[in-house]
């Protein structure tokens, strides 16, 4: 099938999957329809983030993830509207910061000791909330506007769990170098294990703090020091 990049169409690069049922919708391969599909889907109400549009020849818009999973469409002949773009408006965003590695479990009611759902934040994953409630524990409770659940900006005993993205009075959130050797680890010059190191090491038990944290396609997580 041949396809046209939309090099003239101004970029929205929010998406939500609407189709009006409750199916997921699974992910292809290539933008074509009846392509290959991959083992990913989005679920109904999902906000997803676009790398590439493209026209295809039979009239569909095409849509390319973000986040490199595969394509998705914007319509289906016959049956009519799947996505749709995306106005986050006035929503806030937050960002769950993952930092023992872990993935954190969405409640159903914003209750720590709540229901699970059976959704999840990856580390470092960015996400829209609708709606904020003040816990009487101090805790702050997040609603996912994509209908997932709640998270929650903190637990008691634990710490900082979710921080405001891109608020620049956000606090550095601290992380502590514990390996399973007695090695230092070397700083390095960008977030690349291979990236040129500097002279200054962060050495067995010490705590340092983090202005930023980025996925890189080796699946590791990158810190850059606040410092």
């Amino acid at each position: 099938m041949h396809t046209v990049p939309l090099h003239t169409m101004p970029l929205t690069k929010a998406w939500r999957y609407d189709a009006g049922h409750d199916k997921p919708l699974i992910i292809r391969v290539e933008p074509n329809i009846d392509g290959p599909k991959t083992k990913y889907g989005l679920d109904p109400g999902t906000i997803f983030t676009v790398s590439e549009e493209l026209r295809g020849e039979d009239g569909v818009l095409y849509l390319k993830l973000e986040d490199g999973t595969g394509w998705v469409f914007s319509s289906k002949p016959g049956l009519g509207k799947m996505c749709e773009r995306y106005s986050e408006g006035d929503l806030a965003h937050w960002r769950y910061s993952g930092r023992e590695e872990r993935m954190l479990t969405l409640r159903k009611v914003p209750d720590i000791d709540g229901p699970c759902t059976e959704k999840f934040l990856e580390p470092g994953e960015v996400f829209a909330v609708s709606q904020e409630l003040e816990g009487s524990n101090g805790v702050k409770y997040l609603k996912l506007a994509d209908g997932r659940g709640w998270a929650f900006d903190r637990k008691p005993g634990v710490g900082t769990l979710c921080q405001p993205y891109g608020n620049p009075d956000a606090k550095p959130l601290p992380w502590r170098y514990n390996p399973t050797d007695d090695l230092p680890i070397f700083i390095r010059e960008g977030p690349d294990i291979n990236a040129p190191r500097k002279q200054e090491a962060i050495y067995p038990g010490d705590t340092f703090y983090v202005s930023e944290e980025r996925r890189g396609q080796d699946g590791i997580l990158y810190l850059a020091l606040a410092d």
